[in-house]
């Protein structure tokens, strides 16, 4: 008899495991960005959330042993992943969320996605403001497109770890246009 209910709560306890196990992996989407940024422009169109291809300008360069990081640039809207009842993953467009503007890097330079907001950093406008970095892609988001001819991006090396307040050195400075 008391073997009989150890067997039932041990059947409980792996059941009971089971449902908690089954219910995380349905809605953890950890496993992938739940936050959508495109890794390259054919991927947007994929997806159904490329705008448009943007243009780099008036590109200048102060230090020679760096070479310029960025290759492309394109405008898409904001997404995300979300799960269905099947585990099926799926694209969401956040229709009312901020555009983004996503930075593609050239696999080539010494800037590298790897050490991009830890050793160097794209700052937009006079006012410094630094963007962001989804799965080591540089995006801005923006919430109009009239706000696409952007001026005046500087990207910047860190040369202090962690302290982008001081100790900085100006790479390039480069506009966008649309």
């Amino acid at each position: 008899m008391q073997q009989t209910n150890q067997i039932k709560q041990v059947v409980k306890f792996i059941s009971i495991l089971m449902i908690f196990m089954y219910s995380c992996s349905i809605n953890n989407v950890d496993y992938k960005n739940p936050v959508g940024i495109s890794q390259s422009i054919q991927e947007s169109k994929k997806n159904n959330v490329f705008i448009k291809q943007l243009e780099l300008c008036n590109i200048q360069s102060f230090k020679k042993s760096y070479s310029f990081p960025i290759d492309k640039i394109w405008l898409e809207k904001s997404w995300h992943f979300e799960l269905n009842t099947n585990g099926e993953e799926k694209i969401v467009v956040d229709e009312k969320k901020a555009l983004n503007i996503v930075f593609l890097l050239n696999e080539n330079s010494n800037l590298t996605k790897q050490n991009i907001l830890n050793k160097w950093v794209i700052w937009q406008g006079d006012n410094k403001n630094p963007c962001s970095s989804i799965s080591g892609m540089p995006i801005i988001s923006i919430t109009d497109t009239s706000e696409i001819r952007i001026n005046n991006f500087t990207i910047y090396l860190q040369e202090t770890p962690n302290d982008f307040k001081r100790d900085i050195v100006e790479l390039f400075t480069f506009n966008i246009k649309g």
